[in-house]
């Protein structure tokens, strides 16, 4: 191992999106150091292992330690799990070499970056991701306590969106909600070069006697799909108006649901997966609004992919990118609890088709990794 200094990156979630790998080959561009330690389950390895091996070739100070050390059982046995993974880390990585530590989930990742700050004084930075708010603070009452203490430790707390910030706001941290927001920064994800290395101008709309909705993404219940179809739908009928919604993604357990949909409304049209990007540009091109309304989102990439090829977009009022643009200036915030009132916004979006997508592909270009990893290395500095 180096005796230079260097970031040490926790990542439980690396091998399933290549956002994190995007912030670590940005970085790795400005000549940072990196260690990336990745905890998986025993007998598992990375899903597209031979893909980021490729990746890992360009890396000049990149350190991969993929560690299967996760039993099932430790699931629900949170202490027991943040323990391991920490003696681990300890037995893998030459802690007195590490400058930063950055933890990229609050509780799997950020209770093993408080172990190791507390030890060896490393300071650390921890993002608030989606299955922090939504799955560990709403089911694992009893680390609530540990949570207030990661947050409290933390150099800088990082929201991946603005709509995640009243968080802070629960009464688990509320005695030192002043001192936690003077440390929190929102620093979004970025999106691949390939969806910005473009002349793309405004859109118009397609066709007025047809408008074109388009869908990507996992297919689950958290996605509202079948809601979505239900809320297209009454725009339809009210408007008397032909409409057209694409869904692309892998088959999941959901995936019956979706097709059961497609047989019974006509303009709804399941493409299956698809991952050829030229491909996936072109139909992105041949839309007109892209809409994803999830229940819960930490960020969502493809709305800015989306917006890229300048589409409008739809999404969930609260959630994921919500409180990055001014009201009606890139699309429209769903209020998803309301459906059946929120019709009219897609109206809105008709009528301001042009100055929404010109918007759109303006606003798309901030979400680059070159400037989004120099707003992390900032806070390595500091």
């Amino acid at each position: 191992m180096t005796s230079k200094k260097t970031i040490l990156h926790i990542c439980s979630d690396f091998c399933y999106t290549s956002l994190y790998f995007n912030l670590v080959k940005a970085l790795d561009k400005k000549g940072v150091i990196q260690v990336v330690y990745v905890p998986l389950k025993r007998g598992r390895s990375c899903d597209n292992k031979e893909q980021l091996e490729a990746e890992f070739k360009s890396l000049k100070n990149v350190t991969f330690i993929f560690s299967s050390i996760l039993s099932k059982d430790l699931r629900f046995r949170y202490f027991t799990k943040i323990s391991k993974v920490f003696k681990d880390i300890e037995s893998k990585v030459d802690l007195g070499s590490i400058d930063n530590v950055h933890a990229h989930f609050l509780y799997s990742d950020g209770g093993v970056a408080y172990k190791i700050g507390k030890k060896y004084g490393i300071p650390f930075i921890t993002a608030v991701r989606n299955t922090d708010v939504n799955v560990f603070y709403k089911y694992f009452i009893h680390c609530r306590f540990y949570a207030n203490k990661i947050l409290n430790k933390a150099k800088n707390i990082i929201f991946i969106s603005p709509a995640y910030l009243s968080f802070l706001e629960n009464k688990t941290f509320s005695k030192n909600i002043n001192e936690l927001q003077q440390k929190t920064k929102v620093i979004p994800n970025g999106i691949s070069d390939f969806w910005l290395d473009s002349d793309k101008k405004e859109n118009n709309i397609k066709s007025l006697k047809t408008l074109k909705f388009i869908f990507v993404g996992e297919l689950s219940e958290n996605k509202n799909i079948h809601e979505t179809i239900h809320f297209l739908n009454q725009f339809k009928n009210k408007r008397n108006i032909d409409i057209n919604y694409t869904i692309i993604g892998p088959e999941s357990d959901y995936t019956y649901e979706i097709l059961s949909l497609e047989e019974k409304h006509d303009w709804v049209n399941y493409l299956g997966p698809i991952y050829d990007k030229l491909r996936l540009k072109d139909l992105f091109r041949g839309a007109d609004v892209f809409v994803m309304l999830s229940k819960a989102e930490t960020f969502g990439l493809v709305y800015v992919e989306a917006m890229s090829q300048g589409l409008p977009i739809l999404y969930t009022k609260g959630q994921g990118i919500d409180g990055f643009f001014l009201e009606n200036e890139v699309g429209a915030a769903i209020d998803i609890k309301n459906l059946s009132s929120e019709v009219s916004k897609i109206d809105s979006v008709i009528n301001n088709y042009i100055s929404m997508s010109k918007k759109a592909i303006e606003h798309s270009k901030n979400f680059n990794w070159a400037d989004i990893s120099e707003k992390y290395l900032e806070l390595f500095k500091s």
